[in-house]
């Protein structure tokens, strides 16, 4: 994810005045768990003949290990989510082993084994819950058999707090991706704890347009102080 061409353009359409530099380190510790960082993993030797050869380090890649190791504890087959309404179980969780239901069709369970994973790796995740073909009249949404929700998986890269108040981050701006046509594009949104219901950020569409590809409007609900619809790990 390019997070600097994601800020360049918030700060252009919201003439905002955010820093991208702290993503460095998000991406030095990628390196890491990538298992190669160039300038611990690139070096020279001598050979036999005398001449100076360069050469990359073999990595057992520990910290992807790390982290793997976190995601298999916290999100595993002996996972459960438990809610008192039946209905609201069948629907969400499905059959009794909780495979089913809108978990099932969100690919939840291992999407959310990855993204722990992916927190550890850089610094924090975020579930970001929003819909699709919402109908919504006067600002409100109404039912509709259109309507789809979506869950998308964010590592730290993908998340740029815009406001944080008390160590809690109440504005936070998503850059999501998504592989249309063979090529990523994001899918930005933005969500405040006080700017209620609202729509997705253009930055997608425009992308999408110069393809002449349809785009289709999304309204989903702004986050709470606590995580709520654009939940943060």
């Amino acid at each position: 994810m390019n997070i600097t061409q994601f800020t360049e353009y918030l700060n252009k359409q919201k003439g905002w005045n955010v820093d991208p530099g702290y993503y460095a380190k998000i991406e030095l510790w990628k390196q890491w768990w990538c298992g190669y960082v160039p300038e611990v993993h690139d070096i020279k030797e001598n050979g036999a003949d005398g001449i100076e050869n360069k050469r990359q380090m073999a990595s057992m890649r520990m910290p992807k290990r790390a982290c793997c190791d976190w995601a298999s504890l916290l999100i595993n087959d002996k996972t459960t989510i438990s809610l008192g309404d039946k209905a609201s179980a069948e629907w969400l969780l499905g059959n009794q082993d909780q495979t089913g239901g809108l978990l099932r069709t969100l690919n939840f369970w291992p999407e959310a084994n990855s993204l722990v994973e992916l927190a550890f790796r850089s610094g924090t995740g975020a579930f970001v819950l929003s819909a699709e073909n919402m109908l919504l009249k006067n600002g409100i949404p109404t039912p509709s058999k259109d309507a789809q929700l979506c869950l998308d998986y964010d590592p730290a890269e993908c998340i740029l707090p815009l406001t944080v108040r008390h160590g809690v981050v109440t504005e936070v701006a998503f850059a999501s991706q998504i592989l249309v046509g063979g090529k990523r594009l994001p899918a930005n949104s933005y969500t405040g704890a006080e700017s209620g219901w609202r729509n997705a950020i253009s930055y997608h569409k425009r992308v999408l347009h110069q393809q002449g590809r349809r785009y289709r409007k999304r309204s989903v609900p702004a986050c709470s102080a606590a995580g709520g619809r654009g939940g943060i790990l």
